[in-house]
């Protein structure tokens, strides 16, 4: 029993309480009949409903108006009651909660209650947050929460020549801290790429400037029958109050099936500027190397929060492939859930 149980139930339901003498109805019925014994049974009746009354006026009404009182109570002034930012009232913050004790959760300067009625997430900084780039994003952000997922498709569109690369993937933070992603790469119509990654945080400070983390890739290409694994060491850091940088480096394996093996070096870092909490204004570069093969890009770009759950990335930069220059437009969609 809880302590408000014993506080309230205690005096109706384990003290007994003082009961009336009806013996002296007992005879009158007897000597009378049908009559008088109904009559009885009418008193009996009513003395039930009256003790009965007690303890539904007592303790039942008690409860009810502390149970109300809990759906009302908010404990940090934000404008929502405890029970909507703790909604599995487990005393933590998870995916999807906010902070009851913390008008806001996630300290961008505008409280709870107004993020939610304007549709961005009162639990995701974009000014603290390390946004991903655009064209090679991570598999989470760091410090991923367990039971984040997210669906999205990046399209890229080189103008020379004109063709439309364009992969859908999923990721989930299968835990707190590490993720896994499917992807699947397309020219054109063509099925090309199928793409294995996970993700994890190593550590972040508590004020979220400085988060690191380590990724891990598996690709198919299926033209060249190959495998390209690539392990990567990830940094982000806020560099002043708005402006955030991204990281990630590190070497590659593609592998030919029956055939040979090239050592590679990938390199990407983006530097990100968020003038509002819907908005980032990003630059992304990206180099990647093989004796055989190479890359630059160039990808400025502008994410869109559009709601809490759905955001929309966009850009226009050039690509260096080994002899040849090309413009490249670029969009991601992504879904939140």
């Amino acid at each position: 029993m809880s302590a408000r149980d014993a506080k309230h139930g205690d005096h109706y339901g384990d003290k007994k309480r003082p009961t009336r003498d009806h013996s002296r109805y007992a005879t009158r019925d007897t000597d009378m009949g049908p009559r008088m014994s109904a009559n009885r049974a009418l008193l009996l009746l009513s003395t039930a409903l009256w003790a009965g009354a007690g303890t539904v006026s007592g303790v039942g009404i008690a409860r009810a108006e502390e149970a109300s009182h809990d759906a009302r109570l908010d404990s940090d002034g934000d404008g929502l009651a405890d029970a909507d930012e703790d909604v599995n009232h487990n005393h933590r913050v998870d995916h999807g909660e906010t902070d009851p004790y913390e008008r806001d959760t996630d300290g961008d300067g505008v409280d709870d209650e107004t993020e939610r009625r304007t549709g961005t997430d009162p639990a995701h900084n974009g000014l603290i947050d390390f946004p991903e780039p655009m064209v090679f994003d991570m598999v989470r952000g760091l410090g991923s929460e367990q039971g984040e997922i997210e669906i999205n498709t990046l399209v890229l569109v080189p103008t020379s020549p004109v063709a439309a690369y364009w992969a859908p993937e999923i990721e989930a933070a299968v835990v707190d801290n590490f993720a896994l992603e499917l992807e699947v790469g397309l020219l054109n119509i063509d099925l090309e790429i199928l793409k294995f990654a996970f993700q994890g945080t190593v550590g972040m400070k508590e004020d979220g400037s400085v988060g690191h983390g380590l990724q891990g890739l598996v690709e198919y290409v299926i033209e060249e029958d190959a495998f390209i694994s690539t392990a990567l060491y990830i940094l982000g850091a806020r560099l002043a109050s708005s402006l955030t940088l991204v990281a990630l480096v590190g070497p590659a394996l593609e592998s030919h099936i029956g055939g040979k093996t090239y050592g590679g070096l990938f390199l990407n870092f983006t530097l990100a500027w968020a003038p509002h909490p819907r908005v980032i204004i990003g630059t992304e570069q990206n180099f990647e190397w093989f004796p055989n093969a190479y890359l630059i890009r160039w990808m400025p770009q502008i994410h869109w929060q559009a709601c809490a759950r759905f955001q929309i990335q966009a850009g226009f930069g050039l690509r260096h492939t080994d002899r040849h220059t090309s413009a490249e437009a670029a969009t991601r969609l992504i879904a939140e859930f």
